[in-house]
């Protein structure tokens, strides 16, 4: 459970710190099967559903890891990141829920980072050069990801089975098998299909999302994502 994994790192974590600058990850797992919270615990939940009650115990979670981290010595100089390997189906207003594909990507530093809201699309892979920006520390980007404290992404992009998605800060274009492609205003849960009126729009998010994973393939295919010698 997660509050046992956070409780089990902190010493972990203090030992490591006294030899050298550390990178840590902790999986958090609460939230998924089987659904059931520890035998003793002294989170005691609000809620009655019993989804929101697991969701309940993994921010409580947080809260006692960062309160007892907060404690530690390396605790002003480190940064943390809270990220999710994916959201959760809660909108089912297209066909590829976008709900599914938001997720949240926070940075947290009190002594380090000034509170902000980054109110643009990104993507996960952008975490790495974000990271290695909040550091300050020189670094070989050779991923699609970029710092999103010093550049603006057009469009985000992902792949759902044998559709892709690409949004902007106002249209959603879904590219399905076989071409039925449709444009939507998703801030509205429009399922109208725009296509027509921003034929132009929708062809520069498709060739954007075509030419990145197909950019992706040949480099894979080509071993050119490991460091340079």
């Amino acid at each position: 459970h997660d509050n046992t994994m956070f409780q089990f790192s902190i010493p972990k974590l203090n030992e490591i710190s006294k030899e050298k600058p550390f990178l840590a990850v902790l999986l958090t797992i609460s939230t998924h099967e089987s659904m059931s919270l520890p035998k003793q615990t002294q989170f005691k939940p609000t809620s009655k559903d019993g989804y929101n009650v697991l969701f309940e115990y993994t921010d409580w979670s947080f809260s006692e890891f960062f309160k007892n981290s907060s404690k530690q010595d390396w605790f002003k100089n480190t940064i943390f990141v809270i990220i999710a390997d994916h959201g959760q189906n809660f909108d089912p207003t297209y066909d590829v829920s976008l709900s599914y594909f938001h997720s949240p990507m926070i940075f947290y530093s009190p002594a380090l980072i000034n509170p902000a809201k980054y109110d643009n699309v990104g993507l996960q892979i952008d975490l790495f050069p974000t990271l290695m920006g909040f550091l300050k520390l020189p670094y070989v980007n050779n991923t699609f990801g970029i710092d999103l404290t010093r550049e603006k992404r057009q469009f985000a992009y992902f792949s759902s089975d044998y559709k892709f998605g690409c949004v902007n800060d106002e249209y959603y274009l879904i590219m399905r098998d076989g071409g039925a492609d449709a444009l939507y205003k998703y801030r509205k849960n429009d399922i109208a299909n725009y296509m027509n009126e921003n034929k132009i729009l929708a062809d520069s998010m498709r060739v954007y999302t075509y030419s990145m994973f197909q950019t992706a393939n040949w480099m894979i295919e080509h071993k050119m994502l490991s460091l340079p010698e």
